[in-house]
């Protein structure tokens, strides 16, 4: 993920675990300060949320890259690659 906008990040955390809600005020910070970051994350929902960009890795090759909104409209890829 890339930094990104503040409008996916001030979604509620309520029932994540105390990581993920560091998690998002991390990224609300660094938005806010106009810095960039990335993060490597197996909770889709909360990596779709946060991010503006999204990097799917295989093997530890990238195997797609697209927006967030993009990923969730797109079933083949994420039936192939994240098995949703």
């Amino acid at each position: 993920m890339r930094g990104g906008s503040s409008s996916g990040c001030r979604r509620s955390t309520r029932g994540c675990d105390g990581r993920t809600r560091r998690l998002g005020a991390a990224h609300r910070t660094s938005t806010s300060s106009r810095c960039g970051g990335s993060s490597v994350e197996q909770n889709l929902g909360f990596a779709l949320r946060v991010a503006d960009y999204v990097y799917l890795l295989s093997k530890g090759r990238t195997v797609h890259e697209c927006t967030p909104e993009a990923l969730r409209a797109d079933d083949a890829v994420t039936a192939r690659y994240l098995g949703v």
